[in-house]
């Protein structure tokens, strides 16, 4: 039997890992929305019918995630899904996270109270076999990606397109169960917004504050975005234990884009700059190194792109971005576990330890010596990017190819005890470097046919040889109404510098760092997707029937091996290796009306399987029963999406979803009990808001409204200091109220 990755027992263990919201960039592709309400759920979209008799002036949106150009989205080969800035705002979301949680096969997943550390689940994959892009970019670090999903506000989006099934033809790594691109704000008018909000998390308080302001040259050469945004989250403590089930949260966010059209050309600037305060655990008035437990994580990130795109001819046009991301992360992952305080053990440092806030290392050498040095730590990540796309259109062919760079490098500092007996000390360095190139075609062969075939080539660092990636798509029109997609292609998912399951954890006192054997190879996939869409003639575009049906086959799946010893220096590892196979797949099921003027109705359902073909070990401590299962955990076999909107300026614009999500197996890594079927969950949402119009003045726009209404939520959450803070499976968000003002001008 094989041993299963990142579940394994432990008296605590600790996340490490942050993120940011990126830049934003690429690509030249212009939205066009009439009207607009949400409709998550299908690739041939339509916004609400115009004032119009003649449905046929209602302009559909075009998306690029898909094959990298542009397309409508009901014409793009590849079936892509998308939500706007407006059904955003309509639907109440706060951040990235609130928002791909109402796709239909996806959820966003709690993987720990402490930190409050979450990832995207997509068609029954974890989040790792996600890419998540800005304007088409992978600046979302491994380390960035395991808080990132809170540090995306959403009203700096523009939309997010998403597209299921493998991406690693066009992609690279990761983006093997799908791809997450969020595309950011390009005003065609100068003017910005003001917006208040609060949130009562169950009675604790949560304030956003964001602003952005657009100007625009009169004769639309030149186009200037300055955003921010601040916000503080309150502690949650849902068991009444005192210990936080959420973490406490205080996000700044900064950023500028410039776009400036020069000649046939368009060059874009962008930078962005996040800061986050995240602490989980206990004794918040307190040190970390005095609280029981205390997750602490100071990030700040800085990320920017550069990119120029320009059109040749009518029938060649390119684009060359170069991008950056750089994070620097001061954690504490420790505390005293309910221990007193004993004497000093080591006299206060004289001198800095690395990079570290040389006071709090002081605090805790003062307090109580060894057990804080070990507990405190500092990570550096810069990403670094490189990018040519070139495009050619002849004959009935579009033609796209380029060439592809990204360098990663980690320098992880950590225990600082290793600063005692004499520093500074060189960091454990990872550097991982990726060379791809590509190419595409799409053609259009026939009147009713379109065919899309591939090809990516992948040099990484980490691995020996050259990883080759191709993709099919084929999209067939039978009839007006009636359209059909099918996917086949391979992918792959690289050993990183960093990932969550390389964080250091702390397991019964001792520090336990993940090493990755030499011979470490890629997990690859093989996907096969196949989707059908009826809009029936007679409905006038105000119907639509979907089903896709998906497959994924998963080879050499990375996994860890339970704790070893060092006999020569005593420390405490584990080595990751390439595990079992594992095969995920299912249906999706979608239906959206719109019945009625301004009335819209989404329905979403997805029944899958997610398995490993060998029994996998999840416990063993070497004294009780050894729990082993084939079925991935934490994933349902059911999920389904409800939403109804109505939207009418001169009135409302109301919202009402319910997302249900089925049983789950999932252990407890401190008892070693499998629970083998969990209970169901059902969540209801609920929005209206109200725009008022006073002369010159700007627009007021004021919304309310409620997640999870009824709180639904797990009833068996770990409590106390020895919790397994891991053995999570409900929903992300307790009940939540929630009121803003939003000011456009």
């Amino acid at each position: 039997m094989w041993r299963k990755l990142h579940f394994q027992p432990m008296a605590q263990k600790f996340c490490s890992s942050s993120l940011i919201y990126s830049r934003l960039a690429a690509g030249a592709c212009l939205l066009v929305l009439c009207g607009g309400i949400p409709s998550l759920t299908f690739a041939q979209r339509k916004p609400f019918p115009s004032s119009s008799p003649d449905d046929s002036l209602v302009l559909e949106p075009f998306v690029t995630t898909g094959t990298r150009t542009s397309h409508r989205i009901s014409k793009s080969p590849v079936r892509t899904e998308l939500v706007t800035s407006q059904e955003m705002e309509h639907a109440g979301v706060r951040n990235l996270a609130d928002t791909v949680e109402l796709f239909p096969g996806i959820r966003v997943e709690n993987n720990c109270q402490n930190c409050g550390t979450s990832e995207i689940l997509m068609l029954g994959l974890e989040g790792r076999y996600t890419a998540v892009l800005f304007d088409g970019v992978p600046l979302f670090s491994g380390l960035a990606a395991v808080y990132g999903l809170d540090q995306i506000p959403a009203a700096f989006v523009d939309r997010i397109e998403v597209v299921k099934g493998g991406g690693s033809a066009i992609y690279g790594s990761g983006a093997v169960g799908g791809v997450v691109n969020v595309i950011g704000r390009n005003p065609t008018s100068s003017g910005g917004l003001f917006e208040f909000r609060h949130d009562s998390v169950k009675g604790q308080p949560t304030t956003q504050i964001s602003g952005i302001v657009d100007d625009v040259s009169p004769n639309g050469d030149r186009s200037v975005t300055v955003y921010g945004q601040n916000s503080r989250v309150a502690p949650v403590d849902l068991n009444h234990d005192g210990y936080s089930d959420s973490p406490k949260r205080d996000l700044q966010v900064f950023g500028a884009r410039i776009n400036q059209r020069l000649g046939r050309g368009i060059l874009r600037l962008d930078y962005n700059r996040t800061v986050e305060y995240r602490r989980g655990g206990n004794k918040f008035d307190l040190p970390d190194n005095l609280a029981d437990i205390s997750e602490r994580i100071d990030t700040s990130r800085d990320a920017g792109i550069i990119l120029w795109s320009a059109v040749v001819s009518p029938d060649f046009d390119y684009q060359v971005s170069g991008s950056f991301a750089d994070i620097d992360r001061q954690t504490f992952y420790g505390g005293l576990f309910e221990n007193s305080v004993t004497a000093r053990l080591v006299p206060e440092s004289s001198s800095g330890a690395g990079d570290n806030n040389q006071a709090s290392i002081d605090r805790g050498y003062a307090t109580y010596g060894q057990v804080a040095q070990d507990q405190f730590g500092f990570t550096k990540n810069r990403v670094y990017s490189l990018e040519t796309q070139f495009n050619h259109r002849w004959s009935d062919h579009h033609t796209s190819f380029g060439l592809q760079y990204y360098r990663e490098r980690i320098d992880d500092i950590v225990p600082v005890s290793t600063f005692v007996t004499g520093y500074p000390i060189a960091p454990d360095t990872a550097i991982g470097d990726n060379h791809g190139l590509y190419i595409q075609d799409d053609w259009p062969f026939a009147k009713t046919w379109e065919l899309v075939l591939g090809l990516r080539g992948d040099k990484i660092s980490e691995l020996d040889k050259v990883v080759v990636s191709p993709r099919v798509n084929v999209k067939w029109v039978p009839g007006d109404d009636l359209t059909f997609r099918a996917t086949f292609g391979t992918g792959f998912r690289a050993p990183q510098p960093f990932d969550e399951d390389l964080h250091i954890e702390l397991i019964a006192g001792d520090r336990t760092k993940t090493i990755q054997t030499p011979d470490l190879k890629e997990e690859k996939s093989y996907s096969t997707l196949f989707s059908a869409s009826w809009s029936p003639e007679a409905a006038r575009g105000r119907m639509t029937l979907e089903m896709n049906g998906f497959y994924t086959h998963l080879g050499g799946t990375f996994t860890n091996s339970e704790i070893q010893t060092d006999p020569a220096t005593g420390k405490v590892f584990r080595t990751r290796f390439n595990g079992p196979d594992a095969e995920v797949g299912g249906v999706e099921l979608g239906f959206g009306a719109l019945p009625m003027k301004n009335f819209r109705l989404d329905l979403g359902y997805v029944h899958q399987f997610a398995r490993y073909k060998e029994t996998v070990v999840l416990f063993d401590d070497g004294a009780g029963p050894v729990v082993s299962e084939k079925d991935f955990l934490e994933t349902p076999k059911d999920y389904a999406v409800v939403q109804a909107t109505y939207s009418d300026d001169a009135f409302a614009n109301l919202s009402l979803s319910a997302v249900y999500t089925g049983p789950v197996k999932s252990i407890n890594l401190r008892t070693g009990v499998l629970n083998e079927k969990t209970d169901d969950f059902l969540v209801w949402n609920a929005t209206a808001s109200r725009s008022f119009t006073l002369g010159s003045l700007p627009v007021v726009t004021i919304s309310v409204g409620s997640k999870n209404l009824f709180d639904t939520r797990q009833k068996d959450l770990e409590a106390g200091v020895e919790r397994d803070p891991y053995y999570l499976y409900g929903p992300r968000t307790p009940r939540t109220f929630f009121a803003s003002m939003r000011l456009a001008f």
